[in-house]
C-alpha cells in the first residue's frame, strides 16, 4: 500500500551546518510565514525572527524532522508550531447545502440570528423564522446556502433547497416550505420551488372542515410523506409533530379547573368533542348548557371556538371531561334569593316517571314533585302548575316541591322525627308526633321482622323513629315510614334524570374519539 507523503517542518530557529559556501536556508533577516501543503496536514513555519521576542536564541544543532503522519511525531511538536498547524487547518467538517446541524443563537440583531454550528465563523437565519428567539437558545436547522465558508439556516427547506433536496427531506424529516397553489376534489396542489406536489385534503390541517379554499395562496410547511413517482406532503403531520412537546408538557401541568380554549372538532347527541392545541375531550351533554334537553346539533357547529373548564382528567389513559357552563354563571345562585323554601312558584312539567314528575322553574332550576306528596295523578309533560318549594338540597343541588295545599309543617317531608304510638290496628298505627300533628305508619311502612305482626312488636306508649313520607292537608295528618324506600326513590329519580342528560353510558373517551374520526 503507497504510504501517505510526509510532511517535515523545519522548526523555528533551526541552524543545520551547511555547506561551506553555500547560503544559509532561512535568513534571519526576513521574518515571513510559509505554509507547507505537501502533506496531509498543513503546518506554518515561522522564521527565527518572529520568536526572538518570545523564545531564547536557539543552538546550532539541528532538530530532526517530525514525521506528522503518526501521533507520535504530533507529540513531539513544539507548542507553538503546533497551534500554528491547528490554525492554518481547521479540523471542522464542511458544511453543505442539505445538512442539517445543531446550533446555538450566539446573537440577536434586527434581521437576523447568528448561530454557533462550530465552525470559524457564524452562520445566520432570519429573525422571522424565529422571532421570540434569545442568545443562547439551541436549535436544529438545515443548510440552505453556503460558499464554503459562510452558511445561511433555515428552520425550513424552501425554494430551490426545497425542490432539491426532496428525498433528503422525506428521509430525515425535514420540513418544507410551499406555495398552495389550488384546491382540487381531493386535495391541495402546492409548489415547492418549482415542483409541484399534492397534499390531500384531509392532511391540509388538523381541523380540516369549514371553508377549505381559504388556504389557497397562502405560502404554509409541510412535511414529505411521499417522493418518487408521486409527491405527497402534509401540513397536518408536521403539526402534529410540533404539538407533541406541547400536548406532553400541557398533560404534565394539567389541574381540575383551569379554563381552556378550543375548537369543537365533533358534535353528537350525548355531548361535543373540543380539542385545546392537542389536548382532546368530551364535553357531556350535561355540561354543555346550564338549559336541560338542549339541542347540541342546532347549538354547537363544527369549526366553533369555545371556552371549557377541565372537569376531570385521567394522564394514564389520556382521558378529559369538559364543561362550558361558567359556575359564576350558575342558575343555582338563585336558589335562596329568588326561590325559597315555603314559596309558591309557576313551573313546567319535564318530564314524569313512576316515581314522580321533575317541574322546570328556571333554565337551570327543576324540582322533584314526589308522587307521594300528590293526590291523584301525577301532571303530564308539558303541563303548566303551581308548586310549594319544600325543601333545598344544596349540597346535592336538589328541590323537593309539594303541591301548593301544603302547608310551612310540611316542609319536613324526608326528616326524620320521634313519635309516640297512640293505637294499633291491624293494617297501621296511629301516631302522636311532638308538635301535636297525627302520624300514620301504615303497616307495608313498619319495620317488622319476618312473620311477625304489628301488635307483637308495637305496644301503647312506645317511642319510635320514623321519617315523614307525605302529608294529608284535608285531615291534617302526616303518614311516616321506617322504610328507606322513599328516599331511594327520590336519590334513583335524581340519578336516571342525570343520566337521561348525559345521554345514558357512552363508553370511553376513546371510544368515541375512534368513531367520530373514522366518521
Amino acid at each position: 500500500m503507497a504510504r501517505n507523503p510526509r510532511t517535515r517542518i523545519r522548526k523555528p530557529g533551526d541552524r543545520r551546518q551547511e555547506p561551506e559556501g553555500t547560503a544559509p536556508s532561512e535568513p534571519a533577516s526576513a521574518p515571513k510565514v510559509e505554509i507547507d501543503r505537501s502533506g496531509p496536514v498543513q503546518a506554518v513555519r515561522r522564521t527565527a525572527g518572529e520568536r526572538q521576542s518570545t523564545a531564547p536564541e536557539p543552538t546550532a544543532q539541528a532538530r530532526p524532522s517530525l514525521d506528522l503522519s503518526s501521533l507520535e511525531a504530533l507529540a513531539q511538536m513544539d507548542r507553538d508550531d503546533l497551534a500554528s498547524l491547528l490554525d492554518a487547518q481547521p479540523l471542522h467538517r464542511t458544511l453543505e447545502v442539505g445538512d442539517q446541524v445543531t446550533a446555538t443563537i450566539s446573537r440577536v440583531t434586527e434581521e437576523h440570528l447568528f448561530l454557533d454550528v462550530g465552525q470559524k465563523t457564524e452562520a445566520r437565519m432570519d429573525r422571522h423564522e424565529l422571532p421570540e428567539a434569545t442568545a443562547g437558545q439551541t436549535l436544529d436547522a438545515w443548510v440552505v446556502w453556503t460558499d464554503g465558508v459562510e452558511a445561511v439556516l433555515s428552520a425550513r427547506l424552501r425554494g430551490e433547497s426545497a425542490a432539491a433536496f426532496i428525498d433528503q427531506a422525506l428521509e430525515a424529516q425535514i420540513p418544507v416550505e410551499g406555495v398552495i397553489e389550488s384546491r382540487n376534489a381531493g386535495g391541495f396542489v402546492v409548489s415547492l420551488g418549482g415542483v409541484r406536489a399534492f397534499c390531500p385534503a384531509r392532511l391540509i390541517d388538523r381541523h380540516a372542515f369549514g371553508d377549505l379554499d381559504r388556504f389557497v395562496g397562502r405560502e404554509e410547511s409541510f412535511l414529505v410523506i411521499e417522493a418518487g413517482d408521486k409527491l405527497v406532503v402534509s401540513r397536518r403531520a408536521l403539526q402534529e409533530r410540533e404539538l407533541h412537546d406541547h400536548v406532553e408538557r400541557r398533560w404534565s401541568a394539567l389541574v381540575e379547573g383551569e379554563t381552556l380554549h378550543g375548537v369543537v372538532t365533533g358534535v353528537q347527541p350525548f355531548g361535543i368533542f373540543v380539542d385545546c392545541e392537542g389536548l382532546e375531550g368530551l364535553v357531556p351533554r350535561s355540561e354543555a348548557s346550564w338549559e336541560r334537553g338542549i339541542n347540541l346539533e342546532a347549538t354547537f357547529e363544527v369549526g366553533q371556538e369555545v371556552e371549557v373548564r377541565v372537569l376531570s382528567f385521567d394522564r394514564a389513559e389520556r382521558k378529559l371531561t369538559f364543561s362550558i357552563k361558567d359556575p359564576g354563571s350558575s342558575p343555582w345562585a338563585r336558589v335562596g334569593v329568588d326561590f325559597v323554601e315555603g314559596e309558591l312558584y309557576t313551573g313546567t312539567v319535564e318530564g314524569v316517571e313512576e316515581y314522580g314528575a321533575f317541574i322546570r322553574l328556571a333554565a337551570g332550576i327543576t324540582g322533584l314533585l314526589h308522587r307521594s306528596t300528590v293526590q291523584g295523578a301525577l301532571p303530564a309533560a308539558g303541563e303548566e302548575m303551581q308548586v310549594r318549594l319544600l325543601s333545598v338540597d344544596h349540597t346535592r343541588r336538589r328541590l323537593e316541591l309539594g303541591p301548593p295545599s301544603a302547608e310551612a309543617k310540611e316542609r319536613t317531608i324526608g326528616q326524620e322525627v320521634e313519635a309516640t304510638v297512640v293505637e294499633v290496628l291491624r293494617n297501621g298505627i296511629v301516631l302522636a308526633l311532638a308538635d301535636g300533628r297525627t302520624g300514620w305508619l301504615p303497616e307495608a311502612e313498619a319495620e317488622l321482622p319476618a312473620g311477625t305482626i304489628l301488635a307483637q312488636r308495637f305496644r301503647r306508649g312506645k317511642v319510635i323513629q320514623g321519617r315523614i313520607s307525605a302529608f294529608d292537608p284535608k285531615r291534617d295528618r302526616v303518614t311516616l315510614t321506617q322504610r328507606t324506600d322513599t328516599e331511594a326513590e327520590a336519590s334513583r329519580a335524581w340519578r336516571a334524570r342525570d343520566r337521561s342528560d348525559d345521554g345514558g353510558s357512552f363508553g370511553t373517551l376513546g371510544d368515541l374519539l375512534g368513531k367520530l374520526k373514522g366518521s
